[in-house]
């Protein structure tokens, strides 16, 4: 790239040598990054359904079963589909419009699940008639979805 002097009080233009300027197609290091974290992610939510399933579903098992699904793989995975590093959209070919609409369809059904997750814990808390929020992996987890409820709001509110 070189710069010229603009015609506009002395700042400078950036243009690409080879005549066209526009989008750099996406570095092939952020591409087997993204890779990695779809392994990862996918990984990690595996082998949390198999401890989950490996033995009989009660009623605490649900939590996090529940939030893996909802928290690790739709959440992430509905941030990566609007990333220009994903080489799954771009293999696709998603236009922009497609991704957006599965990045909502992801974070809806994850927020129902994660909801889903968190109830499960608090009534087997109150069956037990024991305290909530006593561990840092409660409270933790009650401002992490708060945070993400919130979050939520407000984009819903700013859209408007």
């Amino acid at each position: 790239m070189e710069e010229k002097p603009g015609d506009k009080g002395g700042k400078h233009q950036i243009h690409h040598k080879g005549g066209r300027g526009g989008p750099h197609p996406p570095s092939v290091v952020k591409d087997q990054l993204t890779n990695v974290a779809h392994f990862c992610i996918l990984a990690y939510v595996l082998l949390i359904c198999y401890l989950c399933l490996r033995q009989p579903l009660d009623m605490f098992t649900w939590h996090p079963l529940l939030l893996s699904i909802g928290w690790m793989f739709l959440m992430v995975e509905g941030t990566l589909l609007i990333s220009k590093e994903n080489m799954v959209t771009r293999k696709l070919k998603l236009s922009h419009t497609k991704k957006e609409r599965y990045h909502w369809i992801f974070f809806t059904v994850g927020a129902v699940l994660i909801a889903a997750g968190f109830l499960v814990v608090y009534r087997r808390k109150d069956s037990l008639n024991k305290s909530h929020f006593q561990s840092w992996h409660a409270i933790f987890g009650l401002i992490g979805i708060a945070a993400y409820f919130f979050s939520m709001l407000e984009w819903n509110t700013a859209a408007l």
